[in-house]
């Protein structure tokens, strides 16, 4: 899963911290905050905000250790997150449908539930940093 499974227990702690390979779930969180612009499309305010496809607006902070995931915004944009067997894992469900989005699994070192970016089916590209403030999309 995209370096972000170490022995099924999820390890994002490859390379510095824009290489993060993976969003980590955060249930305190009020707000998104990502370390990884490229993630993000519409990046404004001095390269301090984006979109994303899922969690829609999102904060950048590349001083950030994680891409940070709030619980209540994903209720706010009308998905829900079901727990899975012993809480090892959660699964980011769309109210309408019941379609599952992604998968976050428990990490137990840091106490995260961690999904790698391609287990959401969303991934920009790390394009040259003209093409990353335009929000290119990868194919």
């Amino acid at each position: 899963m995209d370096g972000c499974v170490d022995d099924n227990i999820l390890s994002c702690c490859s390379g510095t911290v824009r290489t993060i390979p993976c969003y980590s779930l955060d249930n305190h969180a009020n707000v998104c905050i990502f370390a990884n612009p490229f993630l993000l499309e519409n990046l404004r305010d001095l390269k301090r905000v984006g979109d994303h496809p899922i969690f829609k607006t999102v904060f950048v902070d590349p001083r950030n250790k994680y891409n940070l995931v709030g619980e209540p915004i994903i209720r706010k944009h009308g998905m829900q997150i079901n727990r899975g067997k012993d809480d090892l894992y959660k699964d980011l469900v769309r109210k309408s449908d019941g379609k599952i989005v992604m998968r976050f699994h428990l990490d137990h070192r840091d106490g995260f539930y961690k999904a790698p970016f391609s287990n959401a089916k969303v991934r920009y590209a790390a394009p040259s940093d003209g093409a990353r403030q335009q929000g290119a999309r990868a194919a």
